[in-house]
């Protein structure tokens, strides 16, 4: 994790290949974290109340426990997945990273589309 003493994050990119997401900071560090796409697709398009009704009258307090029950229902039925990496086999390196980085434009991805 980046230092929040020595600065804030500078850049976060997605790899090539979305498997992998690249954050640098003004602490002079950069990491690279896998990432669980399919997994983020479903927590994206997560809905506690979906086929609930009379949401608008919940209290409060009911509203936030049966957000808390179905997400930490979500995190189970849908675990993270993180094979191994193989970095050869993946042609991970130094400069395939690099070259992440260097991206001409902005790429924004709407995560919640499934195309």
């Amino acid at each position: 994790m980046h230092d929040a003493q020595l600065g804030a994050i500078t850049a976060v990119r997605l790899d090539k290949d979305e498997k992998y997401v690249i954050t640098t900071a003004e602490d002079g560090l950069m990491f690279v974290y896998q990432i669980d796409a399919d997994n983020l697709r479903k927590e994206a398009l997560f809905d506690p109340f979906e086929g609930l009704e009379g949401v608008d009258f919940m209290p409060e307090a009911t509203k936030d426990y049966i957000r808390a029950e179905g997400q930490a229902k979500l995190m189970r039925d849908y675990e993270p997945y993180f094979p191994v990496v193989d970095r050869e086999a993946e042609g991970i390196q130094g400069g395939y990273l690099a070259s992440s980085l260097r991206l001409p434009e902005q790429v924004n991805v709407d995560i919640t589309d499934p195309n």
